[in-house]
Order: C-alpha cells, then structure tokens, then sequence
C-alpha cells in the first residue's frame, strides 16, 4: 500500500504549515514551539492591558472627582 493510498483512509487534518516545514528539512516542533511562545507573549500582553483597565476603574470607583 502506497501512502497516496493510504492518505484517502485518513481524516486528520494536518496544517500546510508543518508540511511545508517537513518539506524545507525543518523541525515542525520548532513551528508548535515559536507559537506557544508568541501566544504566552501576546496573552502576558493582553492580560496587562485587563490589569491597567482594572486599576483604571477601581481608582475612577473609589474615588470619584
């Protein structure tokens, strides 16, 4: 059995990405890596912005001009 063959058996879809990145000789897990680290990036970043939002409030809350 060939692995076109065996491809029309299978439903799992795989992102172009990593098979683009197994074509170039490169690691796939490098790809699932820098996006794990850019999402706890942008998450640290977005979570500041709740923070300053949070502190902004409670201080227009607290205490009202």
């Amino acid at each position: 059995m060939s692995i076109d063959n065996k491809a029309q058996d299978i439903q799992t879809m795989i992102p172009f990405q990593v098979l683009s990145d197994i074509d170039n000789a490169r690691n796939p897990m490098q790809l699932t890596k820098e996006r794990l680290e850019r999402a706890a990036t942008e998450n640290q970043f977005v979570n500041g912005k709740i923070a300053a939002i949070d502190v902004r409030t409670s201080l227009f809350l607290f205490h009202p001009r």
